[in-house]
Formats: C-alpha cells, structure tokens, sequence
C-alpha cells in the first residue's frame, strides 16, 4: 500500500509520454512521495527547479521514482 498510492495519483495526472516513461522503465516500478505541497516549483530555462523540504515521503528510501505537491511560482 505504502509504495502504491503516490503510483496511483501520479497514473491519473500524468500525460501518456511522462506515464510511460516512468512505469515502463522496469518489471517492478516503485513510487514513493507526498501530496503535502511543502516546496516551490519555479520555471526556467530547460524544466523547472525545485525548491523546499518535505517532512516525510512514505517509502521514499525503497522508491526508483520520487512524487511530492508544490507551489508553483
């Protein structure tokens, strides 16, 4: 359940090219984070630079891929 529900959220935001990227890249892809928007998100040149400290990430130490909220700025 831990390494699942950040999989879940992640699957039903995602475009068809991001989803594929991260959940066909292995046999058993795992995903970890936090809904908790405790960072900022700020565009620049090339993607996006983030910025911030999340207190707790469920199963972040066992994860191939990272999800966390933000504010975008």
């Amino acid at each position: 359940m831990i390494l699942s529900a950040t999989a879940y959220w992640a699957s039903s935001q995602l475009s068809d090219d991001s989803a594929k990227e991260i959940f066909l890249s292995g046999s058993e892809v795992t995903m970890a984070g936090t809904l908790v928007p405790a960072g900022k998100a700020a565009k620049v040149e090339g993607g996006w630079l983030l910025n911030g400290r999340w207190p707790f990430a469920s199963g972040c130490m066992h994860a191939d891929w990272m999800g966390s909220g933000s504010f975008v700025h």
